[in-house]
């Protein structure tokens, strides 16, 4: 995978953060329960009219439907392959959808249908049942057997279908050495957080992720910036993965085709 500067993201990234020695030096030091993390992918059901709606007028509805069926299904293949531990789709508003129906059997997810008000809301109640803080939530939690005995708990969002594999086996690394861990997105927020076991309550007794995600105004470009803000305030590191650009709008859409020639077909 190229970045757009020609640079593989790999050299520009991940090895460049510690060498292969500290790397399997973590690998070697991954907990025992390391395969029960789980990575809840987060995905809106795809309607025509209700997802990838930035695409528009450049993309009809429907395209912009098919487009985001695209997208989620690269992410999901990806996650399939490169990550150890279980595998969520997180949908709303429903998981009844002949595409995803098939999809997360396909590839092996189970489902949980987002719950909460915002995005901040319905990401932390993810994180939180992994740790036994969730508000009645467990009914719907398909971890909740192994709750406090995974490494932590990963959300993610499948606008970046690009993202090198890399990245995922970094976070898996991140989370069993006891780290918690972001990656950035360039328009200023972010498309991967995960929360190690070891800091769940946070500084306060409060859930570390109500913390993170307290003030943000989701859907602006100051979301990254008010997160780390938080982690500061609450003494809490977060270990950075590469950088990658979000795909949002049309102009986002002409750069992904270029390097994915699988999605020249929406130019």
């Amino acid at each position: 995978m190229k970045d757009q500067c020609g640079k593989s993201l790999w050299t520009s990234g991940v090895e460049n953060n510690y060498g292969q020695a500290v790397w399997k030096i973590i690998m070697k030091n991954s907990g025992e329960n390391s395969s029960d993390i789980p990575l809840y992918l987060f995905a809106k059901t795809p309607q025509a009219g209700k997802v990838k709606t930035r695409m528009q007028p450049q993309l009809s509805a429907t395209e912009a439907a098919k487009l985001a069926e695209m997208m989620l299904e690269q992410c999901m293949e990806k996650v399939a392959r490169n990550w150890r531990g279980k595998k969520v789709l997180a949908v709303t508003p429903s998981a009844d959808h002949p595409l995803l129906i098939k999809l997360c059997k396909q590839y092996q997810f189970t489902t949980w249908r987002q719950i909460g008000g915002d995005l901040g809301m319905r990401m932390s109640n993810a994180l939180n049942l992994n740790f036994n803080l969730g508000h009645n939530l467990h009914a719907d939690n398909p971890n909740a057997d192994n709750a406090n005995k995974a490494g932590g708990a990963v959300v993610m969002g499948c606008d970046v279908p690009h993202f090198p594999h890399a990245i995922l086996s970094q976070c898996h690394a991140y989370l069993t050495a006891g780290h918690h861990v972001v990656g950035a997105a360039v328009d200023g927020g972010f498309y991967l957080l995960g929360l190690a076991t070891n800091e769940a309550h946070g500084t306060h007794g409060e859930r570390l992720a109500d913390q993170l995600f307290a003030g943000l105004d989701w859907g602006e470009g100051t979301v990254l910036a008010g997160l780390l803000k938080n982690a500061h305030n609450h003494g809490v590191h977060l270990k950075r993965l590469p950088e990658l650009n979000d795909v949002d709008d049309y102009h986002d859409l002409k750069r992904l085709a270029h390097s994915e020639k699988r999605y020249q077909c929406f130019l």
